[in-house]
C-alpha cells in the first residue's frame, strides 16, 4: 500500500521517500505514515523537499515552509 524512508540522526531527520499505491491514495495512509516515521526516528523534527506535485499533501501537515525545505513539526 505505501512506504516511507527516514534518516535520522537523532535529533533531525530527512524523510528521503513517502510512496502510496494510486489505489490507496486519499485514504490517510501518507499521513499515517509520516508520524509512524516521526515517532519511531526519536528525531525532534523531519526536513524534507517537496515537488508541487506533493505540495498539496504536506501542506495538510504541520509544518514550517523555508525556501527549499519543510520542517515537520
Amino acid at each position: 500500500m505505501g512506504a516511507a524512508h527516514l534518516l535520522t540522526d537523532g535529533h533531525h531527520g530527512y524523510l528521503t521517500f513517502l510512496a502510496v499505491a494510486a489505489e490507496h491514495r486519499r485514504s490517510g495512509i501518507a499521513r499515517l505514515l509520516v508520524e509512524a516515521a516521526f515517532r519511531s526516528s526519536g528525531a525532534e523534527r523531519i526536513d524534507l523537499l517537496s515537488t508541487s506535485q506533493s505540495n498539496p499533501f504536506y501542506d495538510s501537515l504541520p509544518h514550517t515552509r523555508f525556501d527549499g525545505f519543510r520542517l515537520y513539526p
